[in-house]
Order: C-alpha cells, then sequence, then structure tokens
C-alpha cells in the first residue's frame, strides 16, 4: 500500500498514515466492493483520507499566515 501510494507521488510519511487508515478499513469491512477489489477499496480510502489531510494543512497555513499579516500591519505603523 505505501509502495503504491509514494509511487503516486504522495510523500513517505504521508503515505504511511494513509495506509494505516487503509488497514483499518480493512479490518472493519465485511466485503469488497466487487469481488477482488478490496485493495482498491483500500487504496481509495487512504487517498481520501490524504486529500482531506492535504486540504486542512493548506486551511491551517493560510489562517497563519493571514494572522503574520495582520500583525505584521498592526505593529508596523
Amino acid at each position: 500500500m505505501v509502495a503504491e501510494l509514494v509511487k503516486q507521488g504522495y510523500e513517505q510519511s504521508v503515505a504511511l498514515k494513509g495506509a494505516d487508515r487503509a488497514v483499518d478499513h480493512y479490518r472493519r469491512s465485511a466485503s469488497a466492493s466487487a469481488r477482488g477489489k478490496m485493495f482498491d477499496d483500500c487504496l481509495h480510502i487512504a487517498k481520501v483520507w490524504q486529500v482531506n489531510i492535504s486540504r486542512n494543512a493548506r486551511v491551517l497555513h493560510d489562517e497563519h499566515c493571514s494572522r503574520l499579516a495582520d500583525d505584521r500591519s498592526r505593529y508596523s505603523g
């Protein structure tokens, strides 16, 4: 799972965490969405988790930069 995620361009650390989510999904699932598709289902779960993490990190970064800009404008005048 990790090798596939890294091959698709995800960072190693993020791929490891996504793979953990995929394993959790595997353990909770009674069956795959289709015959022989369990790996694909788990890979999908890992990708969705990583997209959500990336989006949240981007929002936090933007908020932090915005606060820094506000602080600078308050103290520069």
